[in-house]
């Protein structure tokens, strides 16, 4: 039984390091760059009357800006 557990275990370690570092490579790419998908997303809700064209802007560019969303949801 022991045997066969370090068995596994080695098997395990040399795929790691065939097709390990490829992956890593993979990952690290996506990361830096998502895709559009994964990016954040922001959902915004007016409530009542109280607000203004430039205060919309001011808080759109600030959420786009500040935050990185992507995507802006108004509602």
């Amino acid at each position: 039984m022991k045997r066969i557990f370090l068995l596994i275990c080695f098997t395990f370690c040399i795929l790691n390091l065939a097709f390990g570092q490829e992956t890593l490579k993979s990952l690290a790419g996506q990361f830096v760059s998502p895709k559009d998908e994964y990016k954040p997303q922001a959902w915004w809700h007016w409530l009542g009357t109280n607000y203004s064209k430039e205060g919309m802007t001011a808080d759109l560019e600030a959420i786009r800006l500040e935050c990185g969303a992507f995507r802006t949801c108004l509602f």
